[in-house]
């Protein structure tokens, strides 16, 4: 589970940075989603870099290469659905990653 949480975590990371927010929101959003799934995260947001370890795991490390323009805001909202429905609960974080690639 902590390595799919990792997995969904970077992605997710990338995603929101791409459509427009700050390091800062994007930490807070990593840290609330990882909180939910009972697994406690350091977080390390940079403009083209990401740094995620959880609770004794290897830690992720991943390039948050951009494409040029904006990301559509149909787009953006699917994100912060996706973000919701995991910490909520209402989604499986397996299932979540699987939506957010088709993105």
């Amino acid at each position: 589970m902590t390595a799919e949480l990792l997995e969904f975590l970077e992605e997710l990371s990338r995603a929101l940075i791409a459509s427009g927010n700050s390091v800062t929101d994007t930490e807070r959003i990593l840290w609330s989603v990882a909180e939910s799934q009972g697994v406690e995260v350091e977080v390390s947001v940079l403009p083209t870099m990401i740094i995620i370890k959880a609770e004794g795991e290897v830690s992720r490390m991943g390039l948050a290469a951009q494409s040029p323009g904006m990301m559509p805001l149909h787009q953006v909202t699917e994100i912060y659905r996706l973000t919701d429905d995991v910490t909520s609960r209402r989604m499986e974080v397996g299932e979540a990653l699987g939506e957010l690639r088709g993105i």
